[in-house]
């Protein structure tokens, strides 16, 4: 939470972002910035048959209306709040603004996918595809490492990698890629990352200078646990996070290589069935978004707007263009 909080709170580095605004502006946009970090922190973390109750709590927290909680000395929460739920808004600190998830898109621009499009590579455009993307690109350019987690078919790769891919320029940024399974070992981790990364200086290794590198970590929990409970794979990726790097195995002095401008995000799915709990020493680095299963009104979205663009593309007749309303 305390990093999102610092990250919003960057608006007032420089001092036209307080120096026109008188106290009470000031001290609007610090409650807003810790409201918007509590939602993206401690609420997100919640399950899917929770999210509508911790919406309803979170309110009355926030308005005083929970016994022996002391009552607020004035509203923090956007009379927003109260046509949706605390998970449909997003905060500008910039602006000094809530706005609805759905305000960032062009509704005429929406979901025009290409002619040659693959219909499983498709990303059609709603509340999750906005915020999760808009999420993980905050944490990325504040340096937050971030873990999605969530049921299999939930969209955690591909909203990650349209992230990666679409939104941060090759110029400036490595992607390096990792795909975890059951048999993956420490020292494939440990060459597929280091055959990426260039030499800075004496022991230190990293993108090109001018660049920074994100190592996005897939299946994150499927490593096997070895006889002692570990899963090695972690471990390794734990020991860059909290040393900076790791030895050089192929050389026998085994010198330090430390790794500079890196970080790592990463995504896996609910524990079970070959799953595994990740160690909370590696855990804690990570700030962790639930991702919710689809409500009903994103599937049909979804399957409406693939269907929408099928009659498009294969030129159907205007009358059978029409049914994918009442097919879905």
């Amino acid at each position: 939470m305390l990093r999102i909080w610092r990250a919003l709170l960057k608006v007032f580095d420089e001092e036209s972002g307080w120096q026109d605004k008188d106290k009470k502006q000031v001290q609007q946009i610090i409650e807003s910035c810790f409201v918007f970090s509590c939602i993206w922190s401690i609420c997100i973390s919640i399950t899917t048959e929770y999210r509508r109750p911790f919406d309803v709590q979170f309110k009355k927290i926030c308005n005083g209306e929970i016994e022996n909680i002391p009552k607020l000395k004035h509203k923090i929460l956007p009379s927003a709040f109260d046509r949706g739920t605390i998970y449909d808004y997003c905060y500008l600190p910039e602006q000094g603004e809530w706005k609805n998830w759905m305000e960032f898109t062009n509704k005429d621009e929406i979901d025009q996918f290409p002619k040659g499009s693959i219909v499983n590579e498709i990303i059609v455009t709603t509340i999750d595809t906005i915020r999760y993307g808009y999420i993980q690109e905050m944490f990325i350019m504040n340096n937050i490492y971030s873990l999605f987690v969530g049921p299999t078919g939930t969209g955690k790769t591909k909203y990650i990698q349209d992230v990666l891919q679409k939104r941060l320029p090759s110029d400036k940024w490595l992607i390096i890629e990792v795909g975890f399974s059951a048999q993956t070992h420490c020292n494939q981790v440990q060459d597929i990352i280091d055959m990426k990364l260039d030499k800075r200086r004496k022991d230190h290794f990293g993108p090109r200078f001018g660049m920074r590198c994100v190592v996005f970590v897939d299946d994150l929990n499927m490593p096997k646990k070895e006889f002692y409970g570990a899963q090695p794979p972690i471990e390794i990726l734990r020991q860059f996070v909290d040393q900076g790097g790791w030895y050089e195995r192929k050389d026998n002095k085994h010198p330090f290589r430390n790794i500079i401008d890196t970080m790592i995000v990463a995504a896996m799915g609910t524990p079970g069935g070959g799953k595994s709990f990740i160690t909370p020493r590696f855990q804690r680095h990570f700030n962790i978004v639930a991702f919710a299963n689809f409500d009903d009104n994103t599937m049909h979205t979804i399957f409406r707007s693939i269907l929408k663009w099928h009659f498009r593309v294969g030129q159907f007749a205007s009358e059978v263009a029409g049914l994918e309303q009442k097919i879905v």
